[in-house]
């Protein structure tokens, strides 16, 4: 957000960033989670370290790629308190395939609803 309202790239580094979205934030809600550390909950993101815009990827900026560059659909796994809710980028939790279709009938609706009243 910072790149884009002030025009500079380094005004926060990804460092100060990363640690704002996970340990702060977690400091915010009162959770023992946003650290790798015995007696917080496990809770990992994993990202596909192919995908183009993540890379070139490097020892050196791995965490600046994260911060600036990644999105929603780079994530392969999550897991949540030690257990696996994401896999190759599918929930795990629900059922996609039929939330989608419901939000496509639900618009579809919504559509013909709006048309009437035109």
């Amino acid at each position: 957000m910072q790149r884009v309202v002030y025009e500079k790239a380094q005004l926060m580094s990804a460092k100060e960033v990363f640690k704002m979205a996970t340990v702060n934030g977690s400091k915010a809600l009162r959770m023992k989670s946003g650290e790798l550390k015995e007696g917080y909950l496990a809770d990992l993101v994993l990202l596909d370290s192919k995908a183009p815009n993540l890379n070139p990827l490097y020892e050196d900026n791995v965490l600046s790629q994260v911060v600036f560059a990644a999105h929603p659909g780079n994530v392969k796994y999550v897991i949540v308190d030690g257990k696996l809710v994401v896999e190759n980028g599918k929930s795990l939790m629900v059922d996609e395939d039929k939330i989608v279709d419901k939000a496509i009938k639900r618009g579809k609706e919504l559509l013909k609803k709006l048309a009437k009243n035109n």
